[in-house]
């Protein structure tokens, strides 16, 4: 009587072994560009909102610039700072103790870039002088470049003002990851003679 035997050879062992490992580093190999490309998005889609958001509170800040002051109340004492002033308590006076002045500027810290803003202060021409606060994350966002240009335009007798401000960032993990935004503001309240 003879017994048959069921089951694999060593060669057929090893085969299965290999394509099951071949299998396996393709699916490994598709979850690692898969967290790559999730990772890419999450960093610029993080890069981009945070650069929108600086520039429209710049904007949307600028723009106040001179409301109810009748003083020079734009100053650029650099093309990477704006200074300005506009009577948010609406005093009719323009006070160091009334955080009235304002700015926006680039600053360089362990070589990282970001923007900060003037939350206090009474100068109008050194971007150094006041409390400065951060509106970028240093961890996530490198400012490489901040601009700001100061047209004025006189049409008959009136100073028509528009500032143009540039952002360029790029991620800090991934430079390749990068951004630049360009805004023009038209002042509403001009220098009147």
């Amino acid at each position: 009587m003879t017994i048959k035997q069921q089951g694999v050879t060593l060669i057929e062992l090893m085969i299965g072994i290999v394509i099951g490992l071949i299998v396996v580093a393709g699916g490994i190999s598709f979850y690692v560009a898969t967290i790559q490309g999730s990772t890419n998005t999450h960093r610029s889609t993080h890069l981009t909102q945070d650069s929108n958001a600086i520039m429209q509170l710049t904007t949307n800040e600028i723009r106040r610039a001179g409301y109810g002051v009748e003083i020079s109340n734009l100053a650029v004492p650099n093309n990477a700072c704006v200074l300005y002033v506009y009577d948010a308590n609406e005093d009719g006076d323009i006070d160091a103790g009334d955080n009235e002045h304002h700015g926006f500027k680039r600053s360089v810290t362990n070589g990282i870039g970001r923007i900060e803003m003037k939350t206090v202060g009474n100068s109008m021409a050194d971007c150094a002088a006041g409390t400065w606060v951060s509106l970028s994350d240093d961890e996530m966002i490198d400012v490489t470049a901040f601009t700001v240009t100061n047209t004025v335009t006189n049409l008959t007798g009136v100073d028509v003002r528009q500032i143009t401000l540039t952002l360029d960032s790029e991620s800090v993990s991934d430079s390749i990851i990068n951004k630049s935004d360009t805004v023009q503001i038209h002042l509403r309240n001009h220098n009147f003679p």
